[in-house]
């Protein structure tokens, strides 16, 4: 599974893949609204840890009337509209390398063991088939 930086999804629209519990300020707030199956939850403004369990991260939204809700991450009640992409943090990686050194040197680098493996394939394949004629 990919792993994504959060600062990622800053603007990008989620949506509601099953009903969602909304709680209204902050994650510990008791005061909630359920976001039904199919919404969109909206975009995201920022991000909060949760206070009790630091590995838990919570989506932050505005209203109109810029009063703040969050929606605790699970992919499976959330999910990115389908117009929007987001990038992993491999893919971040892998355009930081290719932009660093070029287009041609991260290809090479990318496939040449490929590519000298496939060669070094048929030429031992080549020679055993010649070998066993014989």
């Amino acid at each position: 599974m990919d792993t994504y930086s959060v600062d990622q999804f800053i603007g990008k629209t989620l949506t509601a893949k099953q009903q969602v519990v909304a709680h209204v300020g902050s994650p510990k707030s008791n005061e909630i609204f359920v976001i039904p199956k199919g919404a969109n939850i909206g975009a995201v403004y920022s991000w909060v840890k949760d206070p009790d369990n630091a590995a838990n991260v919570y989506w932050q939204f505005l209203t109109k009337d810029n009063k703040s809700f969050v929606v605790k991450h699970n992919p499976n009640f959330i999910g990115l509209n389908s117009q929007e992409k987001v990038k992993s943090v491999r893919e971040m990686q892998e355009d930081a390398k290719r932009a660093e050194s070029g287009n041609f040197v991260y290809y090479i680098e990318k496939w040449s063991p490929w590519a000298i493996g496939l060669v070094a394939a048929s030429l031992g394949l080549k020679f055993y088939l010649g070998r066993n004629k014989k």
